[in-house]
């Protein structure tokens, strides 16, 4: 099983969640078993950028599993800013998944 772990910010284009999603759960209704999608974010919830709250999400992993594919989501224009708090734990989170993993 392949484990695919949605990044959502704040501010998040609904879309770029919902597309993949409903790709990836389309292909496990196709193949069981083939893949496990699970939606994490440096805050419990957020306000996505057509107002809708997206709540339950799951924190930052400290690890990700081998073989995992990672979507981190778009944000609206208005959000495209590294210096937010949000961002900042997502590229800090980032860095220690690649040094963790020895990605280069």
């Amino acid at each position: 099983m392949t484990p695919i772990l949605f990044i959502v910010l704040p501010d998040v284009v609904l879309l770029d969640v919902a597309g993949p999603a409903e790709a990836f759960r389309i292909a496990e209704a196709r193949q069981p078993g083939s893949y496990a999608l699970s939606y994490h974010s440096p805050q419990p919830s957020v306000l996505s950028a057509s107002g809708l709250t997206l709540s339950d999400l799951l924190p930052l992993p400290d690890q990700v599993p081998d073989h995992a594919i990672v979507v981190i989501t778009g944000v609206s224009s208005a959000a495209m800013t590294l210096a937010s708090a949000s961002s900042k734990a997502v590229v800090d989170w980032l860095a220690t998944i690649i040094i963790q993993t020895g990605f280069n």
